[in-house]
C-alpha cells in the first residue's frame, strides 16, 4: 500500500477558475518519446491530469478535467477509448479531444460521435479519440455540472499507468469552509513529492490546491484486493456556510445517512402485504431460528436472481412485486427478506457492504456511493447474524467469500460504519478441500482414476456456485476435471449434498487420461493426479509494492494412490518437497505401499489472507516450490 511522503499542501490562489499550469502546445520530446525511462515496461503514461473544482454563482458544483496521454504501443491505443461515467441528474458538457502524430498531424473529435450510454441513474459519455497510433498522444478535456456540491468526488492522482504530473484545485466562495482527507498510502520506494505551491488570496475565494508528479502504474495483479484501493486519492466534503445572515451545515455523519437511507426505502421495509406468505411459509417453525431459517431458505430457493439493481435505484421493485415475479436482484431479494422477518417480529435490518470488486469504503469520505451491496442483519436470542439470499449455494448465516469484506454500515436508527465487519465468522464450519484418488495404468500409456473430493465451508460454496451456474451436472463434472486435465474423459459421476448447504458437497468421479505416461525404452516417467494441484505460479511480477490477499483461508489436503502393473516397480522415490511461510505451509510426500503401489500426499495449509509486499519474495518462492512438487515425475522400470 502506497503512503503519502509529505503532508498534502494548501495553496492559495487568485479567484479565477484557471488551470494551475499553461498546457498549451505539446513538446517536441513528448511528440517523439518512445518510452518511458521511469517505466520501460510501459504502454502509455499520463503527461498531466488536472482538474478544477468550484461552486457557481448558482451555487452548483463544477468541475473542469482535461487529461492528456502518451501512447507507446498498440496495447496503450485502448486509451483513446474514453468513458466518463456521471449521476444521471449531473450534466456533462464542453467535451474537447484530439490525438497529435509524431510528426505533428492533429485529429479532432466530432461532437458528432459522443456518445450517450448507461442505465437510469448512472450514465456514462463515451467516445473514441481519432487518429491514434503508436507514439500519438492525445487529451481531452470536459466539464461536470451538479446540484450535489455536498457530494464532492474523490479525486485520483494514480492510475493504472505511470502519471508524470497530476493536481487538483479546489475554489471555495467566502462563507464555505471542507474538508479533504487523502488515502493511507506509501511512496517511499517512488520520486513521487508533493510540490509546494503558494499564491495569494482574493477578496472572493481561496483556492487550493493539491499535486503530485512521478506516481508509479498500479496495474492489475492476482489477489489484489482491489486495484483502485491502492490508488493515491484525495477525498472532498463541504461542511458548512456560514455569512452574517444565514448559517448551513452540508456535513453529515454516518448516523444522518442512515437516516435518509432508512426514509428512502421505508415502503420496502414496511410492506404490509407479506404477511400471508411469512404465515404460510413459518406455519411449521415453531422458534424464531426456526422461522428465519425458513424464511431465508424460502427467499433463497423460491425467488429466482435477475440482473444486478443498486439497493437504492429508484426502479428498485418492492417486496410484493419481487413476490409475484418470484425473481429479484440480491439486493431486492435482501429487502424481501428484511420484510419477510420483521412481519414474522424478528428484529432485521439492511447492511450495506463493499464488495471487493467494489473496493474499501472509507470512514473519511461519508457517501453511500461507497456501498454497492445491501445483505440482512438479524439478531435472535441475542445472536447476530448476518444473511444474504443471493447466491444460490449460501447457506444460512454464510457470507459468500467476495462479499465477506472491510467495513459495513449498519443501517439503524444508530447506524455507524462497522469495522468489525470483517472479524465476524459467519459460519463455524471450516474452509477445507479433502481428495482421495485412486489410479491404475490401464495400457502402455493411459491411466484411469476414481476420485472422491469433498469441500466444506467457502469451498463448498465456491463448487456450489459453479454447479448451479454449469448448464448440466455433467458439464459441471467435465469443467472440474478438465481445469487441471484437458485431455480427460468423463466415465462416471455422482454428486452428494448438491442442495443440502448445510453439509459438505461430495463430488465422486471416475475418469480416464490417455498418453499420461511417458515411456522411454524400459523406464516410464509418470506424475500425480492431483485435481488441486498447482498448474502456474500466478506472481510473475519479481516485485510487488502492495499485498496479496487471498479471498479466504482453507486447507487442502489430497492423496492419490497409484496401482501398478505386475512387474512395474518403482526406480527411486522422489524426495518430500516443502515450504513454510507464516501463515502458510505446503508439503508434498511419495510412499510406497504394499501390494505394489505408490502414494502422493499433498498438502497446503493457508491460515493467513494477507501477506505483506515484504513477504512477497517469499511467497512467490513458496509457490515455485509448489509447482516443482505437485509435477515431480516418478521413474518406473520393468
Amino acid at each position: 500500500m502506497y503512503r503519502l511522503s509529505a503532508i498534502l499542501v494548501l495553496c492559495l490562489a487568485l479567484g479565477t477558475h484557471a488551470q494551475q499550469k499553461d498546457f498549451g502546445d505539446i513538446s517536441m520530446n513528448e511528440l517523439v518519446a518512445t518510452f518511458l525511462p521511469q517505466d520501460t515496461s510501459a504502454n502509455a503514461y499520463v503527461i498531466f491530469d488536472v482538474g478544477a473544482m468550484f461552486i457557481n454563482p448558482d451555487y452548483e458544483l463544477e468541475m473542469e478535467r482535461h487529461i492528456r496521454i502518451k501512447i507507446l504501443s498498440e496495447e496503450g491505443k485502448s486509451w483513446a477509448d474514453v468513458s466518463i461515467p456521471f449521476y444521471h441528474k449531473d450534466l456533462i458538457s464542453n467535451i474537447e479531444a484530439a490525438s497529435y502524430t509524431p510528426e505533428g498531424e492533429e485529429f479532432e473529435l466530432d461532437p458528432d460521435n459522443i456518445y450517450e450510454e448507461g442505465s437510469k441513474n448512472w450514465r456514462k459519455k463515451v467516445f473514441a479519440i481519432p487518429g491514434v497510433e503508436t507514439g500519438s498522444v492525445i487529451e481531452y478535456k470536459y466539464r461536470l455540472t451538479s446540484k450535489y456540491i455536498g457530494a464532492l468526488e474523490p479525486w485520483f492522482f494514480q492510475s493504472s499507468i505511470f502519471t508524470k504530473y497530476s493536481a487538483v484545485s479546489f475554489y471555495l466562495p467566502k462563507y464555505f469552509t471542507f474538508t479533504a482527507n487523502s488515502n493511507v498510502i506509501n511512496l517511499k520506494n517512488s520520486k513521487a513529492k508533493v510540490l509546494n505551491r503558494y499564491n495569494p488570496q482574493d477578496t472572493k475565494h481561496t483556492r487550493y490546491t493539491w499535486e503530485m508528479n512521478d506516481l508509479p502504474a498500479i496495474r492489475k495483479e492476482p489477489f489484489m484486493y482491489n486495484q483502485q484501493d491502492y490508488y493515491a486519492k484525495l477525498f472532498f466534503q463541504i461542511q458548512t456556510y456560514k455569512s452574517p445572515y444565514t448559517f448551513l451545515n452540508f456535513a453529515k455523519t454516518w448516523k444522518d445517512v442512515t437516516k435518509q437511507i432508512i426514509k428512502s426505502l421505508r415502503s420496502k421495509l414496511d410492506d404490509e402485504d407479506t404477511r400471508e406468505t411469512v404465515e404460510k411459509v413459518t406455519a411449521n417453525a415453531a422458534t424464531d431460528l426456526e422461522k428465519a431459517r425458513a424464511l431465508y431458505f424460502f427467499v433463497l430457493r423460491d425467488i429466482h436472481i435477475r440482473d444486478y439493481v443498486h439497493w437504492n435505484a429508484s426502479k428498485l421493485l418492492s417486496p410484493m412485486e419481487v413476490l409475484e415475479k418470484k425473481e429479484g436482484s440480491r439486493n431486492e431479494k435482501n429487502l424481501l427478506l428484511i420484510n419477510l422477518l420483521r412481519r414474522a417480529g424478528i428484529t432485521a435490518d439492511p447492511f450495506l457492504i463493499s464488495s471487493r470488486s467494489h473496493g474499501r469504503p472509507s470512514g473519511n469520505w461519508i457517501s453511500t456511493q461507497q456501498f454497492d451491496y445491501l445483505i440482512v442483519a438479524t439478531t435472535i436470542k441475542g445472536k447476530l447474524y448476518y444473511l444474504d439470499s443471493g447466491t444460490r449455494g449460501n447457506p444460512f448465516g454464510g457470507i459468500p467469500y467476495f462479499l465477506y469484506t472491510g467495513q459495513g454500515l449498519q443501517v439503524s436508527k444508530n447506524g455507524k460504519l462497522l469495522a468489525a465487519f470483517n472479524k465476524y465468522k459467519p459460519r463455524r464450519q471450516k474452509n477445507s478441500i479433502v481428495i482421495d484418488s485412486h489410479g491404475r495404468l490401464n495400457d502402455e500409456s493411459g491411466i484411469s482414476v476414481r476420485t472422491e473430493a469433498t469441500y466444506n465451508g467457502q469451498d463448498a460454496f465456491r463448487m456450489r456456485n459453479k454447479l448451479f451456474k454449469a448448464k448440466s451436472e455433467k458439464d459441471f463434472i467435465e469443467n472440474f476435471v478438465q481445469e487441471k486435465y484437458d485431455q480427460a474423459v468423463i466415465d462416471t459421476f455422482s454428486i452428494q449434498n448438491r442442495d443440502d448447504l448445510e453439509k459438505p458437497l461430495i463430488l465422486t468421479v471416475e475418469f480416464s487420461l490417455e498418453d499420461y505416461v511417458e515411456n522411454s525404452g524400459a523406464l516410464s516417467f509418470i506424475e500425480p493426479v492431483f485435481l488441486s494441484g498447482t498448474t502456474k505460479n500466478p506472481f510473475l511480477s519479481e516485485k510487488r509494492t502492495f499485498p496479496v490477499d487471498f479471498y479466504y483461508g482453507t486447507k487442502t489436503k489430497e492423496s492419490f494412490v497409484l496401482l501398478l502393473p505386475a512387474g512395474l516397480k518403482a526406480d527411486e522415490l522422489p524426495e518430500r518437497v516443502s515450504a513454510r511461510l507464516k501463515g502458510f505451509l505446503y508439503s508434498r510426500t511419495v510412499s510406497l505401499l504394499e501390494n505394489n503401489k505408490i502414494e502422493f500426499r499433498r498438502s497446503l495449509l493457508r491460515k493467513n489472507t494477507h501477506f505483506i509486499p515484504e513477504v512477497y519474495p517469499k511467497l512467490r518462492r513458496v509457490y515455485n516450490t509448489m509447482l516443482e512438487g505437485d509435477h515431480t515425475q516418478v521413474v518406473l522400470q520393468q
